[in-house]
């Protein structure tokens, strides 16, 4: 008689079992906005620090409106997808994370939406880039505007919304900016501006662009604790009485005290919403994974399913085989306890003597491990992390796991991604900061752009360079501005090669006739005279 027995380890339930994301995103909305919160500031962040319990009280409250996906189901999926996050982060750093520069206007002018005006005589003037330039690095040295934008791009991308908080100086003109976290962020139900929820504190913003700049609260009748509150702007609150005002950590404490119809006014900074847009009927934003959720949630039960596998041992690992007998009761709780101690480091050199009773006999046997390779886990993960790259519009090239693409193919592909998602991408920050530039800072000269990878080969930019020189696009001093090189004497004369006369300067073409050339000359006829 052949007995056969399997111990399987025993292993505790693992703590990342019981963290499935399908609670968050099946509940929808897991957020209550509550009614009570509310802390402002002046001409620092308006923002609240992180929740301190000892300070978790209630102020004033306001009706929001919640976003359909609470912010944190989002985060945790690009915090836990290796894939997501890579997209995420392969954008981010393509879009905003490739640094900026000021550019002369005149070199947009034509071609570029945000050349305005007329093209400029002369140079542009270096003090209005002096006044870009120490509005923009403002928020130095706690964070460079790359920074800034890397957070904001981040939360865009994988949460659907980033915030850009503005604030102003005593003059009223803009000051420097602040990240803000999206995820602690909602929008008022009238889109009349914004406020900051954390625990049970509240911090508002006026929305850019209304002009609204002040927040007036007002005591309200009745057991409510939703105040009456309405924005309005600077030129207003100048005109309020200093009894009026109060400062913005003094909100919630006069609230608690004031008379019915009492009001207080305190200025407010203002805060530009970046969304990505959705085709729903709602003020925020829906990042792209949203499309692509089933299969972010496949390799999420994939990596579960394996966990488990190799865990728990859906196949035993070991079998022990006697022939003779049956094992007595003593023998199978020793071979029990060492096979439960072998997920131990310091179990795995132990020796496990087992003896045998007279007339029997025992012998450990390994099973196979093919069941491992009929998982098909590979494949399934591959088909999901297509889909993901799909919706994120990224290609295998620019997240270097390229497996089956030539190098053409690859450059191909990272061409039209910086065309086609990179730059769109770009587009509402350049469209903000130059806006705020142009209109709030008198900069005309000067154009805000954002850096794209520079994905030519040395040997590519010179070749384009001296067809641009060859046809007059570009002069000498506008190439080597390029390589970071000083203007050379002559360097902005404008060049074009004729036939038949060489390179000659672009302003002489036109100038007192036709300019020679071979064409059109004829060969003289046999026998005529030569003119010396």
């Amino acid at each position: 008689r052949v007995n056969v027995y399997c111990f399987n380890r025993k292993s505790g339930e693992s703590s990342f079992l019981g963290t499935s994301l399908y609670p968050l995103l099946a509940l929808g909305r897991i957020y209550d906005a509550g009614k009570d919160g509310l802390v402002l500031s002046g001409f620092a962040s308006n923002q609240l620090p992180p929740q301190d319990p000892a300070r978790d009280q209630s102020l004033l409250g306001a009706k929001i409106k919640l976003p359909p996906v609470d912010p944190v189901a989002f985060r945790e999926l690009y915090r836990r997808d290796p894939t997501h996050r890579a997209c995420v982060d392969a954008k981010v750093a393509y879009t905003v994370g490739q640094g900026w520069r000021l550019r002369p206007v005149n070199e947009l002018f034509g071609n570029d939406q945000f050349a305005w005006g007329s093209a400029l005589e002369g140079e542009p003037d270096p003090a209005q880039r002096e006044v870009a330039l120490a509005f923009l690095n403002a928020s130095m040295p706690e964070y460079s505007l790359t920074e800034l934008l890397r957070r904001v791009e981040t939360e865009r991308q994988s949460q659907g919304n980033g915030y850009l908080e503005l604030a102003r100086g005593k003059d009223g003109k803009p000051a420097r900016f602040f990240y803000v976290p999206a995820e602690t962020m909602r929008i008022l139900a009238d889109y009349s501006g914004f406020v900051q929820v954390r625990g049970s504190q509240r911090a508002y913003w006026a929305r850019y662009g209304t002009g609204n700049r002040t927040l007036q609260v007002k005591k309200t009748s009745g057991d409510s604790d939703e105040p009456e509150m309405k924005f309005f702007g600077a030129a207003e609150f100048n005109d309020i009485g200093v009894r009026s005002r109060i400062e913005h950590n003094r909100i919630g404490e006069w609230f608690g005290k004031a008379a019915d119809g009492d009001v207080k006014v305190a200025s407010l900074n203002e805060m530009m919403h970046f969304a990505v847009f959705t085709p729903a009927d709602t003020y925020y934003g829906e990042p792209c994974i949203i499309s692509a959720i089933e299969d972010l949630l496949g390799n999420q039960n994939m990596k579960l399913m394996a966990l488990t596998y190799f865990d728990r041992g859906m196949v035993p690992r070991l079998a022990i085989i006697l022939e003779g007998d049956e094992l007595s009761d003593g023998v199978k709780k020793e071979i029990e306890n060492w096979a439960s101690g072998q997920d131990k480091l310091e179990g795995m050199s132990e020796i496990l003597v087992v003896q045998v009773p007279p007339g029997q006999t025992a012998k450990f046997e390994k099973l196979s491990s093919e069941q491992l390779q009929d998982v098909g886990f590979q494949a399934y993960r591959e088909m999901n992390d297509g889909a993901i790259m799909r919706v994120h519009r990224t290609p295998e090239s620019v997240l270097a796991t390229a497996r089956n693409s030539n190098r053409a193919e690859s450059s191909e592909a990272n061409s039209k991604f910086i065309k086609g998602v990179v730059r769109p991408d770009q587009e509402p920050y350049m469209a903000f900061i130059n806006h705020l530039l142009r209109e709030e800072l008198g900069v005309t000269d000067w154009v805000f752009d954002l850096n794209v990878p520079d994905l030519d080969g040395e040997l590519t930019k010179a070749q384009i360079a001296d067809i641009y020189l060859r046809r007059a696009v570009w002069n000498v001093n506008e190439v080597r501005r390029q390589q970071g090189q000083a203007k050379t004497e002559g360097g902005d004369t404008a060049f074009i090669l004729v036939p038949g006369a060489g390179v000659v300067p672009l302003k002489k073409v036109g100038e007192g006739g036709k300019m020679a050339t071979a064409e059109g000359q004829k060969t003289p006829e046999k026998g005529a005279d030569v003119v010396m």
